[in-house]
């Protein structure tokens, strides 16, 4: 008898939510089935990622876009190519012009850092970590080249290289996020739970993102204190960011939470979630519904 009520339920979702997905058809969107899941499905079977998702290091510049036109610079112009084809994953060709630009004073750390995070995505870890050094040895301040080579030091295991390199950069720059962050990534690979929830909220005090409360969201679920988890899912979403798999995450909980107490309340938390995570992420809200309502039927 539960288990026919169950699929009543689940039933009733798929028409429900029929509607969303045939609502984003209907306006063009090119969504396919997926089998993308977030770290949060994933948490059971494997470990969370050692670090953020390292981003590709730009200049900086207080000029406007006019000044730029005016006086603009061939060997920066170089960097920007560079920088265009990397952001177009044409990876090679954006290696070849990162390295004519590491001939300039003004990008040269920049661009031996973004070199290392290339040659660490086709594997080449030993020349990644050479490319690392160089940008702290042009410009020993640069908190993103140490928290990278921070991050590929914990991946090759060596965790005392790491701890140390994540808690130089947060002495250089005290109100750098993601050393604090990737600090707690540390400290939650290896078991130490309220040490990483300490830097996780560090984290978030010198930035309240979503992606920062995403991750310790993830840690009360390793600690099963899912009261805690849920709560700060809620308060990752304050900062209106499109950090999609934290809508993911709550669509999953909500979805669990509904089956065990159908009512009303419980169904707008589910559509109010997953409504917008199909704003962020079409792909991600095709994949949620075919798994969990689909594929669960």
């Amino acid at each position: 008898m539960i288990r026919f009520k169950r699929k009543l339920i689940i039933a009733a979702l798929v028409l429900l939510f029929n509607g969303f997905i045939y609502q984003t058809h209907s306006q063009g969107s090119n969504l396919s089935s997926s089998n993308q899941k977030s770290s949060f499905e994933k948490k059971v079977k494997q470990k969370t990622p050692v670090s953020k998702n390292q981003n590709i290091e730009k200049p900086k510049s207080n000029k406007s876009t006019k000044e730029k036109s005016k006086d603009s610079d061939p060997k920066l112009n170089i960097f920007r190519e560079a920088l265009n084809l990397d952001l177009e994953n044409n990876l090679k060709e954006a290696l070849k012009k990162y390295k004519l630009a590491t001939k300039q004073d003004s990008c040269s750390s920049i661009a031996w850092n973004n070199i290392g995070l290339i040659q660490q995505k086709l594997g080449k870890e030993e020349k990644a970590e050479q490319s690392y050094k160089k940008a702290i040895e042009v410009k020993p301040t640069d908190t993103q080249a140490i928290n990278n080579l921070a991050s590929l030091k914990l991946l090759q295991g060596k965790t005392i290289e790491a701890k140390n390199l994540y808690e130089k950069a947060i002495e250089i720059d005290p109100d750098y996020p993601y050393s604090y962050s990737n600090l707690g990534n540390l400290y939650k690979r290896y078991g130490r739970f309220f040490r990483a929830v300490e830097y996780y909220k560090k984290a978030i005090d010198k930035a309240p993102v979503a992606e920062f409360y995403y991750r310790l969201g993830l840690l009360y679920f390793d600690m099963k204190r899912y009261e805690d988890m849920l709560e700060t899912f809620q308060k990752g979403l304050n900062d209106n960011s499109e950090f999609s798999e934290i809508y993911y995450s709550l669509c999953i909980v909500y979805f669990h939470n509904f089956l065990n107490q159908s009512n009303e309340i419980r169904l707008q938390e589910l559509k109010k979630a997953f409504t917008k995570l199909k704003k962020t992420d079409t792909k991600l809200a095709q994949g949620f519904y075919t798994k969990f309502l689909t594929s669960a039927k």
